[in-house]
């Protein structure tokens, strides 16, 4: 019977680190989320800074960071050369809400590199249908037009550190074209960029100052409760953390499940 009586001690322990699990899923709802994607063709590595705190360090050409969690309210980021505390390259200063998932892009040529904070869409697109939004960090290239090569336009008049709304695409895969603003000029192609149903992306145009002119895709956030969990330099991912709902219902069939085995040992050693 000692046995028994450790095994139903254990579940209730288990049952109760469940649900512990679940707490601390849920209490993520509570934060904001931000990452860091860094594209300046000829700046220094640099490390990041969320008020006092150091978040980031040695961070290199296109990378893209996973979200980190923060609390909600006003912050200061501060993006210094690496390894320094003092030499600060670019700041920029902004407000969170909980439950947000935002992403700092941080261009500019060396010696000039600026920051933007850009909110990332928390919401699934459409049946059969993907989302994605264009963002301008190529700091020689002028202000363009988005279009599929022989087909609509589909961001207009986006300048250096700006982003687009999100807009819908079915999904498939894309030849797009870079075009100066208000013109048929093309000044770059991406050929083969796929848009897979249910997804949400950035497409970054970075490089120039020597490298080549690139169109970087990011996955954002999928939704409310769920982030890419691709590391840096991926700009990949996919759902990361699970639905707080359903990890809170399997902690309550678990601690039933306790309770009617803990009645029946019970049971049993009355008859015993």
């Amino acid at each position: 019977m000692r046995s028994i009586t450790t095994t139903g001690a254990f579940a209730f322990t288990l049952a109760a680190a469940f649900l512990a699990a679940a707490g601390t899923v849920a209490q993520a709802a509570d934060q904001a989320n931000v990452r860091m994607v860094y594209v300046s063709p000829d700046g220094p590595n640099v490390d990041l800074y969320w008020d006092s705190s150091q978040a980031l360090t040695n961070v290199t050409y296109k990378t893209v960071s996973t979200y980190m969690t923060v609390p909600p309210g006003a912050h200061d980021f501060r993006v210094n050369q690496a390894g320094s505390s003092s030499a600060v390259v670019a700041e920029v200063q902004s407000s969170l809400a909980a439950g947000s998932f935002s992403t700092i892009v941080v261009g500019g040529k060396s010696g000039q590199l600026r920051a933007a904070v850009f909110n990332d869409a928390i919401s699934t697109p459409g049946q059969g249908q993907a989302s994605a939004r264009f963002i301008h960090t190529a700091p020689e290239v002028p202000g363009v037009d988005v279009a599929v090569k022989g087909g609509p336009v589909l961001f207009t008049n986006i300048s250096f550190l700006q982003a687009s709304s999100y807009g819908s695409l079915a999904a498939g895969s894309y030849d797009l074209e870079l075009r100066s603003t208000g013109t048929d000029q093309v000044l770059f192609t991406a050929t083969g960029v796929v848009a897979s149903r249910g997804t949400i992306h950035s497409l970054a145009a970075i490089g120039g100052v020597g490298r080549p002119i690139e169109l970087l895709q990011i996955a954002d956030a999928t939704s409310s409760s769920s982030s890419p969990s691709g590391g840096a330099d991926t700009g990949g991912g996919g759902m990361a953390i699970r639905q707080p709902a359903a990890l809170t219902l399997v902690a309550l069939s678990l601690l039933l499940t306790c309770l009617l085995g803990a009645a029946a040992v019970r049971r049993q050693r009355r008859l015993l």
